[in-house]
């Protein structure tokens, strides 16, 4: 007989197929134990694969909401099935003959507001949604699903807050399922009832993600505010054209937390969130930022006092920041640096952001990922960080003019350096046509022990060029090569959206 895996070492390995639904449903059928161990897994965030994908018909989604709310209504208790059935005449268009296996919701770790309301949407017939009946049942079925995950859910870790017609420190099990909510995502356009409802059970937020933030929310600074340590502060979309630092009182709520933020994420918002509440910050592993209009005085004054000495990545987009303030906050680290990605808007050449190429070398020792404009004053700078920093994997270069790297090689001086850990190499600005013996010679130096992935941004190349890519993706020198559109900026570390790819080579 063939001997059985521990069920510690089956759990881990059906961990790994999380996104893997289709592995994981077929596993179910194997034996109980298998089933016992990927239910969990599968129920973990339930509702997250309801909805149509791009290659599945209409018919199909409808088909797997229905069997989803099938089975969530199976699990409901005696008293909410009268509720709904008896009190509130609440007809289904299927069968619910016997309870359900398995206490599905109890594993239930991560839930949103938006999903619980489309699985609804889509059961309640489409005549009905707009009347006072079909809103009535909208309703109704709403609270109970809620009162189900709740009141079965013990430890419900990620939650998030779109719209909701319901008070949530009122359901059943809610001050038990909510009580080590470590994430919430969420908008200051939700109504400030939930978050003071949420302040009366949640105390160990750890991540807080603002998608939408254009005004202060009461509720939400004041649950920031008894929060015992946030570790990390994402604030996405806010911009209003004009206007600065619309949330005053949520800057005041984020410096309660000054001690404990280690990530602070305003990349993507503008004018949400001050600039000057950076320097507040003193623990700050991560910041990204965006700059919107010529800084002040006072602002780029705050900025290059900032002493964040365990700060390891900086991301910043939008308007070039003054080389002073980079290097100030870079001279601040305590050596553990690791990231630099300046993105956004192209500098002027007067501004000379290649000037950092040496700070980096004299204090980033660790550096992993660079993220760069240069000119042609720049080069040697740059071989000189090359060869020093031997973490270095991942590199964007953008550079002033073709030109620049037409006349010295950029490929010749990759050679030259050799980054033996160089994983990903993104290029802007750069015709391959140029570049074609340069490029051989680099990709003849590099071993196959560590595959390198090449990403052009913004223009094509020759056929020789594609020549030369197939043979050294045949013996594995290059893992991947790709074309990217013009204007694609994402870090070298992160993976590129696939809308901004045009061609796979």
């Amino acid at each position: 007989m063939t001997p059985r895996l521990p069920e510690d070492i089956l759990k881990e390995i059906f961990e790994n197929f999380e996104d893997e639904t289709g592995s994981l449903f077929s596993s179910l059928l194997v034996n109980r134990l298998w089933c016992l161990n990927v239910i969990p897994i599968l129920w973990k965030n339930p509702l997250k694969n309801q909805f149509k994908k791009a290659d599945e018909n209409l018919l199909t989604c409808q088909h797997r909401c229905t069997l989803l709310l099938r089975t969530l209504l199976s699990c409901l208790s005696e008293e909410s099935r009268c509720l709904l059935s008896e009190k509130n005449k609440f007809e289904l268009p299927f069968q619910i003959s016997q309870p359900a296996l398995f206490d599905y919701p109890m594993h239930c770790k991560n839930l949103r507001t938006s999903d619980v309301s489309m699985l609804v949407w889509s059961f309640i017939e489409r005549e009905q949604i707009n009347g006072q009946r079909g809103k009535f049942l909208f309703f109704i079925l709403e609270q109970e699903l809620y009162k189900l995950f709740f009141s079965r859910s013990s430890a419900i870790q990620q939650f998030t807050l779109c719209t909701m017609l319901h008070s949530i420190q009122l359901f059943p099990g809610a001050n038990t399922s909510l009580a080590n909510l470590s994430i919430l995502r969420c908008s200051t356009e939700c109504h400030e009832s939930f978050f003071f409802g949420l302040a009366q059970i949640c105390e160990r937020i750890k991540v807080f993600i603002v998608d939408f933030c254009d005004k202060d929310n009461d509720g939400l600074n004041f649950l920031i505010c008894i929060q015992n340590g946030i570790n990390c502060f994402e604030c996405k979309h806010g911009r209003i054209q004009g206007q600065e630092n619309l949330c005053p009182n949520l800057n005041i709520a984020l410096q309660t937390q000054a001690h404990s933020l280690k990530k602070l994420d305003i990349i993507d918002n503008i004018g949400g969130i001050s600039l000057n509440t950076i320097c507040a910050f003193v623990n700050l592993r991560s910041l990204k930022f965006t700059i919107s209009d010529e800084l002040s005085d006072i602002v780029v004054n705050n900025l290059k006092n900032a002493n964040i000495q365990n700060l390891e990545t900086l991301e910043v987009r939008g308007e070039p920041i003054s080389v002073k303030v980079l290097s100030s906050l870079i001279k601040n680290t305590r050596g553990n640096f690791q990231k630099l990605h300046l993105c956004g808007w192209r500098p002027n050449a007067d501004d000379n952001l290649g000037s950092l190429l040496p700070i980096l070398r004299k204090y980033c020792p660790k550096l992993r990922s660079l993220s760069t404009w240069i000119g042609e004053d720049d080069l040697i700078n740059l071989e000189l960080l090359l060869s020093f920093c031997h973490e270095l994997e991942n590199i964007f270069l953008r550079v002033y003019s073709n030109e620049l790297m037409s006349r010295y090689g950029i490929f010749n001086l990759l050679k030259r350096a050799n980054p033996v850990n160089l994983r990903k190499l993104k290029l802007e600005h750069l015709f391959l046509l140029d570049e074609e013996e340069g490029l051989e010679m680099f990709l003849k130096s590099r071993s196959t022990k560590n595959s390198l992935i090449l990403e052009i941004v913004g223009n094509l190349i020759s056929q020789d060029s594609s020549e030369i890519i197939s043979i050294y993706k045949f013996n594995g020198v290059l893992k991947d090569v790709k074309l990217l559109c013009f204007g694609e900026d994402s870090a070298p570390d992160q993976q590129t959206p696939y809308w901004k790819i045009d061609v796979i080579i």
